[in-house]
């Protein structure tokens, strides 16, 4: 069979294109609906990827929340109190890892609440979790989550 070095050449553009649209966001749970983040979150979880979990958490977001002062910080100041928030991210999704990996657990109900969204994720015999989720970067990303009382992170 002869292909046209154009056609060989739309061929491999578009091979390149499925595997660029394939790989892309597979280092991160943030997606773009707050449905397809939730379900990549509960995946991440149950596959003990926190790195995947973090690189899905608003962090930025974090820091500036943990440091009222951030427009007077200096550079170095700032991308510290970002590692701060990762790490916090960090240590919050390992908290979390029995709650999720050893249960059955259902994404509920999707509520906005001030400006957040908060998406419910149900387990069996062991109560829900909210977590906070924001539009950022053409996706959802989380910021904290929470059992019953006030949200944490």
């Amino acid at each position: 069979m002869h292909t046209s070095k154009v056609t060989r050449g739309v061929l491999i553009l578009f091979a390149g294109l499925a595997l660029l649209a394939g790989c892309g966001d597979r280092d991160t749970i943030a997606r773009r609906t707050p449905k397809a983040t939730a379900k990549a979150f509960l995946r991440a979880m149950k596959a003990e990827e926190y790195d995947k979990v973090v690189a899905g958490c608003a962090v930025e977001r974090g820091a500036h929340a943990m440091h009222p002062d951030w427009a007077a910080m200096s550079e170095s100041e700032k991308g510290a109190a970002i590692a701060e928030a990762r790490d916090l991210c960090a240590k919050w999704a390992r908290s979390m890892h029995s709650d999720f990996a050893h249960k059955e657990v259902t994404i509920g109900t999707i509520d906005r609440h001030a400006g957040t969204l908060y998406v419910e994720f149900k387990m069996k015999n062991a109560g829900h979790l909210y977590v906070g989720m924001v539009r950022e970067d053409e996706g959802w990303k989380l910021t904290g989550g929470c059992f019953g009382g006030g949200l944490s992170q």
